[in-house]
């Protein structure tokens, strides 16, 4: 999952093991700068809350060729 913030980029990698979150993986894009650390820390917290979520939407979209609705998330986490 690509992460952006003000020209910066991170790319998460979600890793799943029988059903259960293992870890997530950040990596830096290429050809543009890391998010700055406060939002790395805190892209990193949403997406191991989202995390089945979000693939669960990905495999309906990209494998299943599912239309899939954008979620907007309101609560403070």
């Amino acid at each position: 999952m690509h992460v952006s913030y003000n020209g910066c980029e991170s790319i998460f990698e979600i890793f799943f093991d029988k059903g259960e979150l293992k870890r997530v993986n950040v990596r830096k894009s290429g050809g543009k700068d890391q998010l700055p650390a406060q939002q790395l820390k805190e892209a990193k917290k949403v997406i191991e809350l989202y995390a089945e979520d979000i693939v669960n939407r990905w495999t309906d979209f990209f494998v299943l060729k599912k239309k899939v609705e954008s979620v907007k998330i309101t609560q403070r986490l």
